[in-house]
């Protein structure tokens, strides 16, 4: 789906309002380089959402001990 050629311009066309392509790396502070390029880097925004919430969830961690 977020891959779809043209997707952004359709739906700013359809909407009547401004569309942008998300940036599922823009919350995620890693050293190493994320060898996926942009454009594919959509395919992951899910997962990447859910781990970073993961990563912050103080509930997961009482539960650990």
């Amino acid at each position: 789906g977020a891959n779809l050629i043209r997707l952004d311009q359709v739906l700013s066309s359809q909407l009547k309002i401004p569309v942008v392509l998300g940036r599922p790396w823009k919350n995620l502070q890693s050293r190493k380089s994320i060898p996926i390029p942009e454009n594919k880097s959509l395919a992951y925004a899910t997962a990447i959402g859910l781990a970073i919430r993961a990563a912050d969830n103080p509930f997961w961690l009482r539960h650990i001990i």
